[in-house]
């Protein structure tokens, strides 16, 4: 979820899948730290990892579009 009033600040996310704890506690620090969705955009994915899942998506909730996340299993 981003704040559009303040630059798409990013202010909470949803996670549902294996090691969620160790996923959203980088995510957590980052979201204190006052993130955005643009520093997302240009941070690099770690390859093959659960997290790297945020740094692709595209769509913003609310805003309509849909995101389609896949994942290698």
């Amino acid at each position: 979820m981003v704040n559009k009033l303040e630059d798409d600040k990013i202010i909470g996310l949803h996670f549902l899948g294996p090691n969620a704890g160790e996923v959203t506690q980088g995510f957590a620090v980052a979201m204190l730290k006052g993130i955005t969705k643009d520093d997302l955009d240009n941070s690099v994915g770690i390859h093959p990892t659960l997290a790297e899942e945020f740094v692709l998506l595209k769509a913003i909730a609310g805003s309509g579009e849909e995101d389609k996340v896949s994942c290698c299993s």
